[in-house]
């Protein structure tokens, strides 16, 4: 798993070292399994609600601004090639 998830550029963190593995797999594994952005983002954060406890939420795009208020220790902003991948709770 840390291999992989080297594969993922934090751009911004704020999250425990174990929520941040964790979140990393997700987000590579649906970045592995889907193609459409919005199905990325549905399976993300649907994962994210199961393992630790929602509401999460999940943008994932190429293009877009944001700002948003979020639960302290929870929130990532990462990049995998030209993809950026939002989530916060």
């Amino acid at each position: 798993m840390s291999d992989q998830t080297q594969q993922i550029k934090i751009k911004l963190c704020d999250m425990t070292s174990e929520l941040l593995k964790d979140v990393q797999y997700i987000i590579l594994e649906n970045l592995r399994k889907h193609s459409n952005e919005k199905d990325i983002a549905y399976y993300i954060k649907r994962e994210l609600d199961k393992r630790h406890l929602g509401p999460w939420h999940c943008i994932v795009g190429k293009n877009f601004g944001l700002f948003v208020t979020h639960e302290e220790g929870y929130y990532l902003q990462a990049i995998k090639g030209q993809i950026t991948v939002v989530v916060w709770k």
